[in-house]
């Protein structure tokens, strides 16, 4: 029996279209999860930041602040450089019921945007240090939640979405 070569020639065709709409189908799940993990940083940034605002204070002092610089080595855009970014590092020692703790949390968010924060919380200072009552090891400087990042973290997961969505349009295309 004979094989009709334009029967093999549909099989291959099948076949490349299967696996480009495996990896289509990859994509588009790795997209999601990506989505829905900014998601789930948002919400839980955006509901810890909320739980700040009852946490009792104490006093504090700023150990070491600092402006951290971040060599990102991955995006160097048309010349193929880095790509720096600096974002503030506050460290600060409190004590509740006399144990004493160390804390680095600013804020909950993403407080990198936020460079001048190192004058306004120069070492030496005091402070007054928010914490939480069945956890003192967590705590922060500034109650809240840092809006601009958690729609930043927001923003993300809507790029993620409407990558998946992209994807999915051309795959049936």
């Amino acid at each position: 029996m004979k094989e009709n070569p334009e029967n093999n020639t549909s099989q291959n065709e099948k076949y490349a279209m299967s696996e480009s709409s495996f990896v289509s189908r990859m994509l588009m799940t790795l997209c999601l999860l990506l989505a829905g993990y900014e998601i789930y940083l948002g919400v839980t940034q955006y509901v810890r930041g909320i739980w700040t605002e009852k946490w009792p204070s104490t006093t504090g002092m700023v150990a070491d602040a600092k402006n951290v610089i971040s060599q990102n080595l991955a995006y160097g855009g048309r010349t193929g450089g880095s790509v720096k970014t600096a974002y503030p590092k506050i460290a600060y020692t409190y004590t509740v019921d006399g144990q004493e703790y160390r804390g680095e949390r600013i804020q909950f968010g993403m407080v990198f945007s936020r460079r001048g924060l190192i004058a306004v919380y120069p070492a030496g200072d005091q402070v007054t240090v928010y914490y939480q009552p069945d956890y003192p090891r967590q705590a922060v400087l500034i109650k809240g939640c840092d809006i601009i990042g958690i729609l930043f973290t927001f923003g993300l997961a809507v790029f993620f979405i409407i990558a998946a969505a992209l994807i999915w349009v051309f795959d049936r295309w």
